[in-house]
């Protein structure tokens, strides 16, 4: 429907994918797992990795330097600064999970949201060196429920490329 739109306007379409996933209940975001993030999620859960949301703007910052260390040295994309994040934290309409493992800060994801969407912004961990927590699929799923016990109805994953194109976080997002 757009599409037309856009190139009466002299833009050029160009598809792009996403993922939508329905967070209606805790049972609902288990069936649309796959068994590997299953299998994450359970091992992570028996190695006490904790859920939660950042209590306060100092656990949203410790976030924050873990996802500018991954998008200087892996993503190697610009990210917005820090100022960006701390307005929208206090602004009511973000909300910060943190995943943690002994005591410390090794992932998690900074999600806005509405009435009745969660939508994925930006999300990092350290999987590298905290494999048997996995900190990004955890983030995710602790996102997830976070919809689920809000009556929100669906994740927003904000994007997975196009479909012509490799793309490694696509495959994350897919599973």
């Amino acid at each position: 429907v757009y599409k037309l739109y856009f190139e009466k306007a002299g833009w050029n379409y160009k598809r792009y994918l996403n993922f939508r996933v329905k967070c209606l209940d805790e049972s609902c975001i288990w069936q649309n797992l796959n068994r590997l993030r299953k299998r994450q999620i359970n091992k992570a859960i028996k190695n006490n990795v904790k859920l939660k949301e950042a209590k306060d703007l100092c656990d949203a910052e410790e976030l924050y330097k873990i996802l500018h260390q991954t998008y200087k040295f892996k993503v190697k994309k610009p990210l917005p600064e820090w100022q960006l994040f701390s307005l929208l934290y206090n602004s009511g309409f973000c909300k910060v999970f943190i995943i943690e493992a002994d005591n410390k800060i090794i992932g998690g994801h900074f999600c806005l949201f509405d009435d009745k969407v969660i939508y994925d912004w930006y999300g990092c961990g350290l999987d590298n060196e905290y494999k048997d927590y996995a900190p990004s699929t955890m983030a995710v799923y602790s996102a997830l429920l976070y919809g689920a016990m809000n009556k929100l109805e669906y994740f927003d994953f904000m994007g997975a490329g196009t479909p012509d194109e490799q793309y490694g976080v696509r495959e994350f997002k897919s599973h």
